[in-house]
This record gives structure tokens, C-alpha cells and sequence, in this order.
């Protein structure tokens, strides 16, 4: 039986792997105007992130029944920051979609996980609990992301903090 710290990690860990996703609306629209990428590149990139996730799910379906479900996502997360990390600091895009092919395989993996930690007790209340912490997410990621770059005080590049989202 799953204690509710554990489940509530689970939760926020599957509400993360999914941020890119629910921010890629924003994502391409600051990529598109900061890095000057047409139309065919931006697919890509969104197409290698959904395909990471589609295939890190397939693969983590035999993995969560063999490994310990806790080292799979503290892994798996560690991957998504390096990815992450290594798209933000990248200028070249095959580079960059390339990472986003491993954050979305990392991404793949922690749902995985997180889908077996869910369905240990309750699985309704929990997986309600992922979809409204999803939909959170990804309004406040879609409507913060355009909103910072318009912002001419900040410090920061707004690519890289869509990158790293």
C-alpha cells in the first residue's frame, strides 16, 4: 500500500514529466521567434518529444514490473534535467532535438512508474488528482511562458526558460 507522501511525489512527478507537453504550445512559440526556426524544425521538435514519451512509456511498461518503481523515476528525472539542461544550453538544432527526444524517452519512463504507483490503491482519486494537476500545469506553463518574454526586465533568455520547462 502506497502512503500519501509517496503518492503525492508520484503525482507532482508525473505532473513534471509531462510540463514540456503541456507547455509546448508556448515552447514552439518562443523557439520560433527566439532561435528564427520554420515551421518543419518546430514539428520535429514537438514529434521527437511525443515519440520519447511514447516509446519511454512502451519501454517502462516491462521495466516498472522488474525494477523498484522509486529508482526508475529518480533516474529517469535525472535524465529529463540533464535533457533539459543540455536543450536550454544548445544552439544547434539537431542537438536540440535530439534532447528533446531523450527528455521525452525520460518523460516516458516516469509516467510509466508513475501509472503503477497510481493504480497501487484508489487508482480514481489518484489519477483525477494527476489530470487536474495537469491541466493546472499546463495553463499556467502556456499562459506564464509568452507572458515573461514580453517581460524587458527580466534577465534572462525566454528561450531557455521555455527549454527548461
Amino acid at each position: 500500500m502506497t502512503r500519501w507522501p509517496a503518492m503525492l511525489g508520484a503525482i507532482f512527478a508525473g505532473v513534471a514529466a509531462l510540463l514540456v507537453v503541456n507547455a509546448l504550445p508556448a515552447l514552439v512559440t518562443v523557439i520560433a521567434s527566439g532561435l528564427d526556426w520554420d515551421d518543419r524544425a518546430l514539428g520535429l521538435l514537438a514529434s521527437a518529444d511525443v515519440a520519447g514519451i511514447t516509446l519511454g512509456s512502451l519501454a517502462g511498461v516491462p521495466l516498472v514490473r522488474r525494477a523498484r518503481l522509486r529508482t526508475v523515476v529518480i533516474a529517469a528525472a535525472l535524465a529529463l534535467v540533464l535533457a533539459d539542461v543540455g536543450c536550454a544550453s544548445s544552439d544547434a538544432r539537431a542537438l536540440i532535438v535530439a534532447f528533446r527526444l531523450a527528455g521525452g524517452l525520460a518523460s516516458g519512463l516516469i509516467l510509466a512508474a508513475c501509472y503503477a504507483i497510481y493504480s497501487d490503491t484508489h487508482p480514481q482519486r489518484n489519477f483525477a488528482i494527476f489530470s487536474i494537476g495537469q491541466m493546472v500545469s499546463g495553463f499556467i506553463a502556456v499562459t506564464a511562458l509568452p507572458l515573461l518574454e514580453l517581460q524587458p526586465a527580466l534577465p534572462l533568455d525566454p528561450y531557455s526558460l521555455a527549454a527548461s520547462a
